[in-house]
């Protein structure tokens, strides 16, 4: 046996995903959100934070003061600190696609209908195919 796997079999079955189900989410969160809830909206507030500090960055981007570099900076971690709370009830890999595909759409929104930036037939087919790929990982 090597010696480093029992460390990780530890690991792995006190987590809160695992196959403990006497220790699930549900028995830590309050009865109004299922953790599937609270999750998609945690990732969702994230997304948006997120999307805000990348309007707030081409903001600074095109005016050059410092305090608004600074903010979009702030909101930015803000954002990546909701998210990171937002691992206590998924899987890394289903809350980093969800989180930046909804970045990916909003940002994209905010550039068309704030900065008048101009979206081709294959940009808005890949934003279709971004929100089905949410429908489909929420599923």
């Amino acid at each position: 046996m090597v010696e480093g796997s029992s460390l990780l079999n530890c690991q792995t079955s006190n987590s809160l995903v695992g196959s403990n189900p006497t220790r699930s989410v549900a028995h830590v969160m309050p009865t109004i959100f299922n953790t599937q809830a609270l999750f998609f909206i945690l990732v969702v507030v994230a997304a948006g934070l997120e999307a805000f500090g990348d309007v707030i960055l081409k903001k600074w981007a095109l005016d050059g003061k410092n305090i608004v570099f600074a903010f979009g900076l702030l909101v930015y971690f803000a954002s990546t600190v909701i998210w990171a709370y937002s691992l206590k009830y998924e899987f890394l890999s289903k809350a980093i696609s969800v989180v930046t595909i909804l970045n990916l759409i909003i940002v994209v929104l905010v550039g068309v209908l704030y900065f008048n930036e101009q979206l081709t037939l294959l940009n808005k087919l890949g934003i279709l195919l971004g929100i089905v790929s949410v429908i489909l990982i929420e599923l």
